[in-house]
């Protein structure tokens, strides 16, 4: 089945313009330079791009006058957007401005003969174009970047600024890339060699993903130009509209993937079958726990809570039962689900904010307040929560689903309005407390351990759903039925090793033997787990250190590009590729989902918690330091220059000071935190105020109790009391001055010098202001040796005065905002 590229956000089609120079007049020739528009052409073609224009071999006024000629057509719609690429020759003046050589060009006189980089961009947004990615294929193009960026900021500036009856005409989306550094030469084709080869990487998106991020396609880019072209360094930089994502659609995007949660497998199977649309066979084995499910939610029988908890060992199924409960719209044959919700990975937070939405309430929507309105609705409201137990974060016992319980699930239970089901292990059964009905999916009215006999067989023959084959699809039945019933007997009831072993079998080469794990006896997830991992993985490179990283991700999942192979290199202590990525999805499909970030981002998980948690017990020692660090190495390539070292951030400061937090992958700033938690390596992070502030705040406030120095403890506390009172109204301090602020009251040194030092402009209210005698102040006559300080205070400047009489008799004299003290003074305070 072929897959369409996605629609713009608007609904429109784009265009790309690709421009160039082959021969000159005054210049060398490039060759390439044909084969680099036809390239470029032909990859934006792919993304769902029109050609718009094709012009070579033009004189600099030639040039202008095409692309104005085009650009000025009566059907060009102000919103499309437009992709500009240009590729030969670039030189910059004694002004540092960038020209286009063109055919005629000549570097003495540019003015005169070439184009100006920027006049590209000036002469579409005149026609009104307003949506552009400009890609500059020239030696020093990143000066021309340079000029272009400033150009359209100038032109911003002024159409924000214009009269009412001017044109109002602006580019709202702007992004630009440069084949090299300013001071760099650009090889003939390199660029466009690498930017195919950065399109084509899955690395970048894999299905799900509806846009490329700029700044990923030209790290990729700069990945290949060191091994073709290692003097050239391409650059990227945005302006408008965010980080070029909306003018990229990815070409791997498929509109009819499977429900996200489906393992890669099932995906790939689903998408390769002529009706993707094919319902899913019903939930083998499990019909009378679904009837039964189907009826309480629909109407609670007599006696009955209004919520219920769902439990039983893992793998025993409780997942697939409820993703069998699909919503619909009222009088449907289903019952209504307002809020289908996995805990997996989610704190406190995050999960009313997803209620809150749910009930029509603003996602920031805290506990207490989301009880409160829920307490007056009238309208039901069901609500299911999936993976109670794997909420949380990887180094946590059971603190934050017990938190859950207590603060949300428990008093939603209470409310008239509310409908819940729960499902978790059942260790948190007894916290849940008798406001629920039990439902125990291992008791024998449910759990029949022939019901896994024809989950089996199913497998066998169509181990990745419906029309997918095997080994066995066209063995005889009697085959099947034997080898079904050894997997059920060894399965034990266990839903999930059933799965486990009927795909592993189904996957392996026919000419393959492998016997059934424990000789077919009874087994459980972690010896079934070892046996996929060495009986069928054994012959993958590096498929046990790569799927343990996906075991100690965070969140939705674990990003591909630079952050998966790092950790499994780290892990491993040896280097591991991309390229072993792609044998270990082919091979270990089954087992790895693709989902989609916060971010919108392509992320790969295990398939089932419990196969991240086996393997989280069989990881080697220090695997949880070495994704710490394999984070900490991927953050570093935004480090700022060298020579800021010593000015910046003074002489004394880690190295880690220097990382750009904010330029960094959004998976480090969101969850570096954790993982450094969990390594016993949050001491230094909590130290770097660029890092406190650019984190994700919730999950870097769960992991504050991990701070082991006091430095780090004063700056835990610092960042609690900062969150409690942040003010972020139009009249609110800057964030780093009230970061710093708190920082001084609990003693946190360090952190509020670094954060002083970093952002002096934004701290500068702090500094205690001078005692000006033309002002109001406290006159204090003694003969004795007098000492003063001057503090922040919660209702303004301090000031303690202190003198020392004949035995050491002590009288302080205290200032604080601008109360009067008596005498012949008063307090002065900012």
């Amino acid at each position: 089945m072929t897959h369409a590229i996605p629609d713009f956000a608007e609904g429109t089609a784009g265009f790309v313009v690709a421009a160039g120079n082959v021969d000159y007049e005054y210049a060398e020739q490039l060759p390439a330079v044909e084969q680099d528009v036809a390239t470029v052409l032909d990859l934006f073609g792919k993304l769902g791009y029109s050609s718009g224009a094709r012009l070579l071999g033009h004189t600099a006024d030639g040039l202008r006058a095409g692309l104005a000629d085009w650009a000025d057509r009566d059907e060009m719609n102000a919103d499309v957007p437009l992709v500009l690429y240009y590729s030969g020759h670039g030189e910059f003046d004694d002004s540092e401005r960038h020209y286009l050589l063109c055919s005629h060009g000549d570097v003495r006189r540019p003015t005169a003969t070439c184009l100006a980089t920027e006049d590209l961009v000036r002469i579409v947004v005149q026609a009104g174009i307003t949506r552009v990615l400009l890609i500059v294929d020239t030696c020093y193009s990143a000066q021309g970047v340079v000029n272009t960026i400033r150009q359209v900021a100038t032109s911003l500036a002024g159409a924000l600024t214009a009269t009412p009856g001017a044109d109002q005409h602006r580019i709202d989306a702007f992004s630009v890339v440069a084949a090299a550094r300013s001071l760099e030469a650009a090889r003939d084709g390199a660029f466009t060699h690498a930017l195919r080869e950065a399109f084509d990487d899955p690395a970048l998106g894999g299905i799900r993903q509806r846009r490329l991020y700029l700044e990923q396609l030209v790290d990729r880019v700069n990945e290949t130009l060191a091994r073709i072209a290692p003097e050239q360094h391409a650059t990227w930089g945005t302006l408008l509209g965010g980080p070029g994502f909306t003018l990229l659609p990815n070409p791997r995007f498929h509109p009819d993937a499977p429900p996200e949660g489906t393992d890669m497998a099932e995906t790939s199977a689903w998408l390769e079958t002529a009706e993707p649309s094919t319902p899913e066979p019903d939930l083998v084995g499990r019909a009378a726990a679904l009837r039964h499910l189907r009826q309480w939610l629909t109407d609670t029988p007599a006696g009955l809570a209004r919520a219920l908890v769902l439990t039983g060992p893992p793998g025993v199924g409780k997942s697939a039962l409820l993703s069998h409960l699909h919503p619909t719209a009222d009088g449907g044959t289903e019952p209504v689900i307002h809020a289908r919700l996995h805990a997996r990975h989610m704190l406190l937070p995050s999960l009313v904010g997803e209620i809150a939405r749910a009930a029509g309430f603003s996602s920031g929507t805290g506990v207490e307040a989301l009880l409160a309105e829920l307490r007056h609705r009238r309208a039901p409201l069901t609500v299911l929560v999936d993976g109670l137990d794997e909420a949380g974060t990887t180094r946590d016992e059971d603190e934050e689903p017990y938190r859950i319980v207590s603060d949300l699930l428990r008093p939603l239970a209470a409310l008239p309005c509310v409908r819940l089901v729960v499902a978790t292990a059942q260790r948190f059964v007894a916290a849940l407390g008798p406001g629920f009905t039990l439902m125990d999916l291992d008791a024998p009215e449910w759990n029949i351990s022939a019901d896994l006999t024809p989950l089996a067989r199913r497998l066998l023959r169509s181990p990745d759903g419906p029309d997918s084959t095997s080994p066995y699809t066209a063995s005889p039945d009697e085959t099947v039925d034997s080898l079904a019933a050894e997997i059920a007997e060894c399965a034990d009831g266990n839903f999930l090793v059933a799965r486990l072993i009927a795909r592993a079998l189904a996957h392996a080469p026919a000419s393959d033997s492998h016997g059934m794990p424990n000789g077919g006896h009874a087994v459980g997830i972690p010896a079934t787990l070892r046996w996929v991992l060495w009986e069928h993985l054994g012959q993958v490179p590096y498929a046990q250190p790569l799927l343990t990283a996906l075991a100690f991700s965070e969140g939705e999942g674990l990003p591909r590009y630079s952050l998966w192979s790092r950790a499994a290199t780290e892990i491993l202590d040896h280097t591991v590729t991309d390229d072993d990525i792609d044998r270990l999805l082919r091979a270990a499909s089954p087992y790895v989902v693709e989902a989609l970030d916060p971010y919108g981002r392509s992320v790969y998980r295990l398939s089932h918690e419990s196969l991240a948690e086996q393997l989280r017990n069989m990881a080697p020692p220090g695997a949880r330091a070495a994704m710490t660090r394999s984070l900490l190495l991927t953050a570093a390539r935004h480090r700022k220059d060298e020579e800021d070292d010593a000015t910046e951030h003074g002489a004394d400061e880690p190295r880690l000071g220097l990382i750009d937090w904010p330029a960094v992958d959004p998976y480090i700033r969101d969850h570096l935190a954790t993982h450094a938690a969990a390594s016993g390596d949050l001491d230094p992070l909590l130290l770097d105020p660029l890092f406190v502030l650019s984190a994700h705040q919730d999950r870097l406030l769960h992991a504050l109790d991990a701070a082991r120095s006091g430095e780090a403890q004063a700056a835990a506390e610092a960042y609690r009391l900062y969150i409690d009172t942040l003010d972020t109204g139009p009249e609110a301090r800057t964030e780093a001055g009230q970061l710093a602020r708190w920082a001084r009251r609990t003693g946190a040194h360090v952190l509020a010098e670094r954060t002083e030092r970093r952002f002096p402009d934004h701290t500068d209210w702090l500094r205690p202001p001078p005692l000006d005698p033309t002002e109001s102040h406290l006159i204090i006559s003694c003969d004795e040796p007098l000492t003063y300080s001057v503090e922040d205070h919660p209702e303004g400047w301090r000031l303690t005065a202190t003198t020392e009489g004949p035995g050491g008799f002590r009288t302080s004299y205290e200032i604080t905002g601008l109360r009067s003290m008596g005498g012949s003074g008063s307090a002065y305070a900012r």
